[in-house]
């Protein structure tokens, strides 16, 4: 379950043109309400999610903590507290992060803890398109997840542009996962964001699910 957000991350979906990395200790948060907590194709909440996040980041380290209510029916708890730790910097046009995330589920009754390495690496094609590819492993499931990302920043003070297209093959099941859709920076504290996901488990009956339009609205502190 792919939720990580990092100092990158959050440096690209606050429209920064490049990476900026932090040469003092930093604290950043953000809560956010969605329509419906996705993560690679997978529909974990059957409903609205309201999620948390804080991270601290110091010269490129960053340390932090996910949290958001699930569906027990659809994900076999009824929460989840992701911890993550890792690194990320620049060179030039290129970027690139490496960590290590950790899935803790509360009240669970088929949900197991485990853990995620994950790296990835982009660049900066102009000052407002970003291409960026992950890849992350899960050695539990034996999963690889390889997925490209491609974000544009339009003219249009706060409005961005995101694609996302997936592979995910693990012990139980392969299947493709693919996300479109746009965000716009309110204020300097509070964003909106609409996308539209699919997947496609190619007959392996995992669950995924294709054709859903998921409505978030994010504050950050």
């Amino acid at each position: 379950m792919r939720t990580v957000l990092n100092s990158a991350t959050i440096a690209l979906l606050s429209g920064l043109p490049v990476v900026a990395i932090a040469q003092e200790l930093t604290f950043s948060a953000n809560i956010a309400l969605t329509s419906e907590y996705m993560s690679q194709g997978f529909e974990l909440s059957d409903g609205p999610a309201l999620q948390i996040y804080a991270e601290a980041a110091y010269a490129g380290f960053y340390f932090g903590a996910f949290g958001s209510n699930l569906s027990p029916d659809l994900s076999g708890a009824d929460s989840s507290v992701d911890l993550y730790l890792g690194k990320a910097g620049d060179i030039g046009k290129f970027y690139y992060d490496i960590g290590v995330a950790y899935y803790f589920y509360q009240n669970a009754t088929w949900a197991v803890d485990y853990e995620e390495y994950y790296v990835s690496a982009g660049y900066a094609v102009t000052p407002s398109l970003y291409a960026t590819v992950y890849y992350g492993n899960a050695p539990h499931y034996e999963q690889h997840d390889i997925a490209l990302t491609v974000d544009y920043y339009s003219n249009i003070a706060g409005l961005a542009v995101s694609a996302t297209y997936g592979d995910v093959r693990t012990n139980y099941g392969e299947w493709n996962y693919w996300s479109v859709g746009g965000s716009y920076e309110v204020s300097d504290a509070v964003s909106v964001d609409l996308t539209y996901h699919g997947a496609d488990d190619n007959g392996a009956g995992v669950g995924v699910t294709d054709g859903i339009l998921t409505a978030t609205v994010a504050y950050a502190f």
